[in-house]
């Protein structure tokens, strides 16, 4: 029985209307927050350069594994560009999304509000 006390001791509490607008005034306004989402040609020439280093890294993995090999090395060759690839757009990758990240928090400093 007492248990049910204090939940409804609770409940009641929680209902009274000094306690539904109690954090109204802490609630940012949503319409002047800064949004962190990167622009979209900011975007655009993150997933560019994301493809060129893709490129890049094939280009060099192709170079890397055909000076090494003699005769017939189209695997060899396919799996150096394939992994060389992969490698040089991770890489481009992070660097795109720590630039992406700095361009945010700088657009965040420099904003007068």
């Amino acid at each position: 029985m007492k248990n049910r006390t204090v939940i409804g001791h609770f409940i009641e509490t929680l209902l009274h209307s000094s306690c539904l607008h109690a954090y109204d005034g802490q609630v940012p306004d949503s319409t002047a927050s800064l949004s962190a989402l990167p622009s979209v040609a900011a975007r655009i020439i993150a997933f560019g350069s994301i493809l060129l280093g893709g490129l890049a890294g094939g280009l060099l993995g192709y170079g890397l594994v055909d000076t090494q090999c003699d005769g017939a090395c189209s695997v060899q060759t396919g799996s150096g560009m394939l992994i060389c690839s992969l490698i040089g757009a991770g890489g481009t990758a992070i660097i795109a999304v720590l630039v992406l990240r700095a361009h945010g928090e700088w657009r965040e400093i420099s904003d007068p509000s």
